[in-house]
């Protein structure tokens, strides 16, 4: 995994507790230039992610009502997760078929 998705998915998780996040905060809390944040944040809008700046409030949000619908995960819970998908994945798709059956039961 790289710096540049760690950072994307706590910037997320910011958005997604509701955190006042401003271009300075994420500027000094990643050590990134102002480039940098705006390019992150094009990353996050390209991928569909309902983001816009409130200049009333001053810092970015996710449209009203948005959530990411899931618990709030650490960078280490998510790469664990991912290592699990990518072990995971070399057993075959007789593991999912299994994996589909035992839901069933």
């Amino acid at each position: 995994m790289s710096y540049k998705f760690d950072t994307l998915i706590t910037i997320l998780n910011k958005l997604d507790r509701r955190e006042h996040v401003t271009a300075k905060s994420l500027m000094d809390e990643f050590e990134i230039s102002d480039r940098s944040v705006y390019r992150y944040m094009d990353t996050l809008l390209t991928a569909g992610f309902p983001i816009n700046y409130d200049r009333k409030k001053g810092s970015y949000t996710f449209d009203e009502g948005f959530t990411l619908g899931r618990p709030s995960l650490s960078v280490g819970e998510i790469l664990g997760l991912a290592l699990a998908k990518k072990l995971l994945v070399k057993f075959g798709p007789g593991l999912k078929i299994a994996s589909a059956n035992w839901k069933k039961g």
